[in-house]
């Protein structure tokens, strides 16, 4: 079927073998031969900020998955999820559940379970060093330009 594959991409554009891939659409691929895995280390920060409109009173929440590695069918270690907000985080680790927190209930009893099951671990960060601050409200210029470095994001200027 690759071999198909190939034949079909040749008949169809200008290619050439380099070898075996070293990255993925600017991601390294690390290889585990002896365990046949190329493994991936997957983070997570995400931020909301609440009542950001005040016509309608929704909250805005942002997400940022930072990858290190290439692509697996299956990730060994628990994704870490970085938050900045303390009771977030008390809310979820607690078996209680606070009075005004029962519009979201089920998503803590599903959070909670996930974390249970070692597929997340839910850590603290500091609010200056939460990446997904520029999906969920106005920076300065230069915590704005820091974040989106640290995703890993260009300037469209330096793709010119």
């Amino acid at each position: 079927m690759l071999q198909d594959v190939k034949s079909y991409l040749r008949r169809c554009f200008a290619i050439k073998n380099l070898g075996e891939a070293a990255y993925i659409l600017g991601i390294k691929i690390y290889r585990d031969r002896s365990r046949r895995l190329i493994e991936l280390k997957v983070s997570c920060y995400t931020d909301a900020g609440y009542l950001m409109d005040a016509e309608d009173l929704k909250s805005q929440t942002g997400y940022v998955f930072v990858l290190n590695g290439g692509v697996v069918p299956i990730i060994k270690e628990p994704i870490n999820i970085y938050c900045d907000n303390t009771e977030a985080i008390t809310i979820t680790n607690e078996s209680r559940i606070t009075k005004g927190a029962r519009h979201f209930r089920a998503k803590v009893h599903y959070l909670r379970e996930v974390i249970e099951y070692d597929v997340i671990k839910l850590e603290k960060v500091h609010t200056d060093d939460n990446l997904a601050d520029p999906f969920t409200k106005a920076l300065t210029f230069p915590k704005h330009s820091e974040h989106t470095r640290n995703i890993g994001m260009l300037p469209a200027s330096n793709l010119m």
